[in-house]
């Protein structure tokens, strides 16, 4: 009963015409808009109008949340999950802390009768559970107009949430197709941790962030930055890699990338 509920409380706010202002929000702020079919432009508006209302959203350190902070943020997450039919919106996400810059993290350590506190500049945070994600607004602004540099601290902090629905932070997601895909993700992903490793010990070049190489989880969230990011050198570099992240979120993105550049080189008449 609860899902029919939903899906129809979804239904109804996907058939809200998008206001126009949001529109110019995307066109401004979200570059991966513009690679976007017609299809994929009206999916996406309308699963970013249910990330919107579903979601609390809740502004810290003076920070005043405006529709174009809130659009802008939900259509970045809502780019994870345009190759699903039935998108789940994240049940494990309720609240959305949006700061204005980077953010102190506070952690304590007791030693005996010791205590030590040690701070940290974060650009985002995803915690475990039900918790909330914490994402600078000064980061998501500036990944989000840029679309091609490989980093985005939105999809880097909700592949991680992606990752938690099954448990744990590892590096492995809810996958659909059974023992076979757990295997062959297995496969792909522990080879493909191990070449970043390899490669950020030897100093050389890689599509991937280094930061990738901390571990599983961050490997994960990473691959997913370059697959939305950078998907055609991907592609080109590690292709088993790019297909075990083109079977998951069900997207080809590095075609549509190519179809973004064809546009660009032979606009319509």
């Amino acid at each position: 009963m609860f899902t029919w509920l939903q899906n129809h409380r979804r239904s109804e706010i996907r058939a809200t015409p998008f206001p126009p202002q949001w529109r110019s929000f995307l066109e401004a702020r979200v570059a991966h808009y513009a690679w976007l079919d017609t299809s994929e432009r009206q999916r996406l508006e309308g699963d970013t109008q249910v990330f919107v209302a579903e979601k609390d959203w809740e502004g810290a350190n003076g920070l005043k949340l405006t529709d174009e902070i809130k659009v802008c943020l939900a259509a970045q997450v809502c780019l994870l999950l345009l190759g699903w039919e039935n998108p789940h919106f994240f049940p494990n996400v309720g609240t959305i802390i949006v700061y204005p810059s980077s953010f102190q993290a506070i952690s304590r350590q007791r030693n005996g009768y010791m205590e030590t506190e040690s701070r940290r500049a974060l650009l985002g945070e995803a915690w475990s559970g039900n918790l909330p994600v914490v994402i600078s607004w000064e980061e998501a602004r500036t990944g989000g107009e840029d679309g091609e540099d490989g980093h985005s601290v939105v999809l880097h902090e909700f592949a991680h949430k992606l990752d938690m629905l099954s448990g744990g932070a590892d590096g492995v997601p809810p996958l659909s197709g059974g023992d076979a895909e757990y295997d062959s993700w297995a496969k792909v992903m522990s080879q493909s941790f191990r070449d970043l490793q390899r490669s950020v010990w030897q100093g050389g070049e890689s599509v991937l962030d280094g930061y990738g190489a901390e571990n599983e989880a961050e490997f994960f969230a990473v691959v997913t930055e370059a697959f939305f990011e950078r998907p055609y050198p991907l592609r080109e570099r590690h292709l088993a890699l790019y297909e075990a992240l083109h079977q998951y979120y069900r997207q080809d993105t590095a075609a549509r990338w190519e179809r973004w550049e064809r546009r660009q080189t032979h606009p319509a008449p």
